[in-house]
Order: structure tokens, then sequence, then C-alpha cells
């Protein structure tokens, strides 16, 4: 596993879930499937239908996995507060 901490070169937005938010509100963080549909599409346009068909295929058999993107300070990483509790079923075996 690997982290990658992002340092952007220009203003970022990401905007919420909420589709009556619009361009008002923001959010902190990025869902991983914005950040795989930007990485697709820049492989695409670089590399060609060819290649994203390869990282899609490579993707699909866990060889290429990411997580959302979640602030940081320096080298304090924050991670969203858990909004309920999910208890894990025991399996007998």
């Amino acid at each position: 596993m690997y982290i990658y901490k992002l340092d952007f070169l220009s203003p970022v937005r990401f905007g919420k879930d909420d589709h009556h938010s619009g361009l008002v509100e923001s959010a902190y963080t990025c869902h991983c499937d914005t950040l795989y549909s930007a990485i697709a599409f820049e492989i695409r346009r670089i590399f060609g239908r060819e290649t994203l068909e390869s990282f899609i295929t490579y993707s699909k058999s866990d060889g290429f996995n990411i997580s959302d993107l979640f602030p940081y300070l320096y080298d304090d990483l924050f991670l969203p507060k858990p909004f309920i509790y999910v208890e894990a079923e025991q399996q007998s075996g």
C-alpha cells in the first residue's frame, strides 16, 4: 500500500454529492470513482483507446486499487469520522 499526497498547482474544487448544491457548495474529499474517471480520461487522451482498455482490464483484475482522496496537512492525514457502527458477523468454520 502506498500513500500519495497530491499537491495541485492551481486551485481545485470538489463538488458535493448533493444534486441540488450546484456550484454553491464544495467538499473536502474526492470520491475514488471521480479520480478513476480522471485517470482513465487522461490515459485515453495521451495514450489512446487500446491502452485505456488495457488499464480497465488491469483494474478489474485488482491490479489497480484506489481510495477516496482525503485532506492532509504536512504529515497529518485526515480521515472522515464514521457515522455508524457496523458489527461484523462471525463466520463458523
